[in-house]
């Protein structure tokens, strides 16, 4: 395979990750409760551990900073509004990522 035909298959990987930056970002902003705090533990590690091969660089330790955030208060009975603000944070987060790249 020559580097032009890696160069494209390497833009469209990177591409279809930011879709799913996207996709993410979409679904976080549609929950209104605390039940779904695991659920964003389980993504913020997903994204911690493959932001960075994608280029997301910055991306990776802040989302694996609010992992471990969400899993030290994991055992704490969590508003909904403060479920709400790590909903926020994560968007956030996301949103950062995508206007950098």
């Amino acid at each position: 395979m020559s580097t032009p035909e890696i160069t494209d298959k390497l833009a469209a990987l990177t591409e279809r990750f930011k879709q799913r930056l996207r996709d993410t970002q979409e679904y976080i902003s549609q929950w209104q409760s605390a039940e779904h705090l695991n659920e964003l533990i389980e993504i913020s590690h997903k994204l911690a551990g493959t932001a960075g091969t994608y280029g997301f660089h910055e991306l990776s330790p802040r989302m694996k900073e609010l992992e471990l955030h969400l899993l030290e208060i994991s055992d704490q009975t969590i508003t909904e509004e403060q479920a709400f603000e790590f909903y926020k944070k994560a968007q956030t987060l996301l949103d950062e990522a995508l206007q950098t790249r």
